[in-house]
C-alpha cells in the first residue's frame, strides 16, 4: 500500500471511529457526517448466457438489492446563511470486496460547492448522473431486478466531470440541473451531458419529470458503443424522457410511470436499420405489511419500434426491518419475450432480455434463441447507518 493511500485509510478509519458515538463530528469548523451501507446475499439465475456459457447460475449477492457504499458529508458555515459543502461516496462490492468503478475511491460522488437554503446547491465535480432520480418512481427501488433491467440500465450511472444546482422547495416544486463537460479539445459536444429533474410533492402525491441527454465520444447520440444498439438492447449514449408518480394510499404506495429512450443515430455511417426507440411503462405498489414488514410488486413493459420487440418484467420482494440499522430482503423476477421475425432478428437481435441486463437468456445465434425468458431473485442482509 502506498503512504498517500495508507493515510487516507487512516484518517477515514479515525472519522468513523471518532463519530461513532455520534451522528456528526466536527473538526474547528467543519462538520463531517459518516454513513455506510452493507448488502450481500445468495443470487439466482436461470436461462442465462455469459461469456459463450449457457445455463443457471448461482452466485454471492452483491450489489443485487442495492448497491454497498461509505461515504462523508461535509459542511462548514460561511456568511449570510451559505455555507460550504462536499460530498464524498464509494460504492463497492461485498461479493470481491472490490470498488464498482474500476478501483477508484470516491466512484459515486467527490464534489464540492455551496449551498443556501432560500437559493440552493451548487456543487462541482462528480455526480450521480441525473436520472438516477427515476429511482423515486420506481416500485423496486433500483434494485437489478427493476427499472433499469429493459432499458440496458440507462437510469444508472455516474456523471464525471459534472456540475450541478439543485433549487430550493418552493410551493411543492424543486428543480436540479446537470451538466457534463465532455472534455474534448474544439467540440464541446463529445462525451458531454445535459440533464433536468423537476419533481412535484402535494400531500400524499408526488410527481416526477426527467429529461437528459448522453452523447458519445464522437458526439453522437448512437444508443451503443459501437454505433449501434446490438442485440441487448443497449441504450447508453441516448435522449431520454421519463415522467412517473407515486400516490400514498393507507399503507399502499401506488407508482406508474412512462420511459421513453431514443437513439437517433443509431446505426451511424451504416445501411443498417436498426432500433433507435424504447418505450417502456410501469406500474407497482409498496405495501406496508406491518410496522417492520412491506411487500414490493410491479410489472414493467417494454417496446423498441423497428424490431417489433417486446418484453414484460414482473418483480416482487419483500423487504424486513428487523431495526432502523439491519434489513433482510428477498426478491424474484421473471421476463418474458415476444418472438419476432427472422429478417428483424437478423437486423437487431433476437428478442432475449434476460433478467440482468448485461447478460443475454441465449445465444442470439441460435434458432431458438428468438423469444426466448428468464427468471430468478435473490435474497440476503442489508446493514446499516
Amino acid at each position: 500500500m502506498t503512504k498517500s493511500k495508507l493515510f487516507l485509510a487512516v484518517a477515514i478509519a479515525t472519522v468513523f471511529n471518532s463519530a461513532s458515538a455520534y451522528d456528526t463530528l466536527k473538526i474547528g469548523e467543519v462538520e463531517i457526517t459518516p454513513y455506510a451501507r452493507v448488502v450481500a446475499g445468495i443470487d439466482y439465475t436461470n436461462n442465462i448466457m455469459n461469456s459463450g456459457l449457457q445455463g443457471s447460475r448461482v452466485q454471492v449477492a452483491s450489489n443485487q438489492w442495492g448497491t454497498s457504499w461509505w461515504g462523508l458529508t461535509l459542511k462548514t458555515p460561511l456568511t449570510d446563511g451559505w455555507s460550504g459543502v462536499a460530498h464524498l461516496e464509494s460504492g463497492f462490492g461485498t461479493n470481491d470486496g472490490q470498488s464498482n468503478n474500476n478501483g477508484s475511491l470516491f466512484n459515486r460522488r467527490s464534489n464540492v460547492g455551496v449551498s443556501n437554503e432560500q437559493y440552493g446547491e451548487l456543487t462541482v465535480g462528480n455526480h450521480m448522473w441525473i436520472a438516477n432520480d427515476a429511482f423515486y418512481v420506481d416500485p423496486m427501488a433500483h434494485q437489478w431486478i427493476g427499472l433499469n433491467t429493459l432499458v440496458g440500465g440507462r437510469n444508472w450511472g455516474i456523471g464525471p466531470n459534472t456540475l450541478q444546482y439543485t433549487s430550493p422547495v418552493f410551493a411543492g416544486l424543486q428543480a436540479s440541473y446537470m451538466h457534463m463537460a465532455g472534455g474534448a479539445i474544439d467540440d464541446t459536444k463529445r462525451g458531454s451531458g445535459d440533464g433536468v429533474s423537476l419533481s412535484y410533492t402535494q400531500g400524499g402525491l408526488n410527481l416526477r419529470l426527467i429529461a437528459d441527454q448522453l452523447a458519445d465520444q464522437y458526439g453522437r447520440y448512437t444508443g451503443g458503443t459501437v454505433y449501434g444498439l446490438g442485440s441487448q438492447g443497449e441504450w447508453k449514449f441516448t435522449k431520454e424522457i421519463l415522467l412517473g408518480g407515486t400516490y400514498q394510499l393507507g399503507n399502499a404506495k401506488l407508482f406508474a410511470g412512462y420511459n421513453r429512450v431514443t437513439a437517433p443515430q443509431a446505426g451511424y455511417a451504416t445501411t443498417a436499420k436498426w432500433d433507435d426507440k424504447a418505450e417502456q411503462t410501469w406500474l407497482g405498489v409498496n405495501y406496508r405489511v406491518t410496522e417492520k414488514l412491506t411487500a414490493l410488486g410491479a410489472v414493467y413493459h417494454l417496446k423498441e419500434d423497428v424490431s417489433g420487440k417486446k418484453s414484460n418484467l414482473f418483480a416482487a420482494g419483500l423487504n424486513y426491518d428487523w431495526n432502523k440499522y439491519f434489513t433482510l430482503y428477498a426478491t424474484v423476477g421473471s421476463i418474458n419475450n415476444n418472438t419476432i421475425s427472422a429478417d428483424a432478428a437478423s437486423m437487431n437481435g433476437a428478442n432475449n432480455h434476460a433478467l440482468y441486463y448485461w447478460n443475454m437468456a441465449c445465444d442470439s445465434s441460435s434458432s431458438t434463441c428468438n423469444g426466448a425468458s428468464s427468471y430468478g431473485g435473490y435474497a440476503g442482509f442489508v446493514l446499516k447507518f
